[in-house]
Formats: structure tokens, C-alpha cells, sequence
């Protein structure tokens, strides 16, 4: 697990891989920046509060403004 000071420098809590069969190999920022779909399912957990996190999910090209803008809001109730 990242530790407070790694947290502070990027606002990434913790990241890993899933393999699909309940395991899960923890990767670091190169990691994430390297990953593609054929390695497994990739879970970032970020904070939020953190501007370089919010940052992220805006520039990050697979999510899409929609979704960024769902995972970044203040409100998130059920909408339609």
C-alpha cells in the first residue's frame, strides 16, 4: 500500500490490475501510464480533493467528458 508521502506527491491512493480470477497486482503511475486493456482491468483509486487527481480524470483520454464529469461530481444521486 502507498504510503501519506507518495499520496501528497500525485493524489493517487492506490492502483492495481485485476486478473479476473479475484487476484490483483498493485501498480504504481508508470505503471497506469503503460497499462493496456490485454493486462486486465485497471482500478485507480485517486483523491478526489486532490487537484492533480481531478486533473487526471479530465485530460485521460479513455473516459471521456461525460464520465469525468459523473466521477467528479460534487452531487452524484441517481439522475436520468
Amino acid at each position: 500500500m502507498r504510503d501519506q508521502d507518495q499520496q501528497d506527491q500525485n493524489g493517487l491512493v492506490f492502483a492495481c490490475v485485476l486478473d479476473g480470477d479475484g487476484g490483483a497486482r498493485e501498480i504504481d503511475p508508470a505503471g497506469i501510464a503503460g497499462w493496456t486493456p490485454s493486462q486486465g482491468v485497471l482500478w485507480v483509486h485517486l483523491d478526489i480533493e486532490d487537484e492533480r487527481s481531478r486533473a487526471w480524470i479530465e485530460r485521460e483520454p479513455g473516459l471521456g467528458e461525460l464520465v469525468a464529469e459523473a466521477i467528479t461530481a460534487e452531487e452524484t444521486r441517481p439522475r436520468s
